[in-house]
């Protein structure tokens, strides 16, 4: 089966199949989602802000890789990413209190303020 024709085109496969291991890895049923149990994991360890804004952008990341080498395919799996992203960003804001950055940014509060500190609203202090 062709799947892929060019080199980032497999690599981004790979990643994506290496996102949702799933079944094979963690040896859970087919409703089993590994992104959103993996952001879980992340964000259950102390001082996990940046990590998961981390995961969070690289899951990003594939999402516009997946729109940019698969135009015409790939749709459903998108759709997947893109819920699994706009979840990922919910659950970070209702711990944090914030909106997790697009490509890297500073991360603002919901109010857009950051109190002209100069720092990312909240990266003075221990999460």
């Amino acid at each position: 089966m062709h799947l892929a024709d060019t080199a980032q085109q497999r690599e981004t496969l790979k990643d994506l199949v290496e996102a949702y291991g799933g079944m094979l890895l963690y040896k859970s049923g087919t409703s089993f989602n590994a992104v959103r149990h993996h952001y879980g994991r992340l964000a259950e360890a102390p001082h996990s802000r940046y990590i998961v804004q981390g995961y969070i952008r690289h899951m990003a990341e594939l999402c516009a890789r997946m729109g940019r080498l698969f135009p015409d395919r790939y749709a459903e799996a998108r759709k997947t990413l893109e819920g699994d992203i706009g979840w990922m960003k919910e659950a970070f804001a209702s711990k944090y209190g914030e909106v997790a950055a697009e490509g890297g940014g500073p991360v603002t509060t919901r109010a857009g303020n950051n109190g002209g500190s100069g720092f990312a609203a909240g990266a003075e202090g221990a999460d």
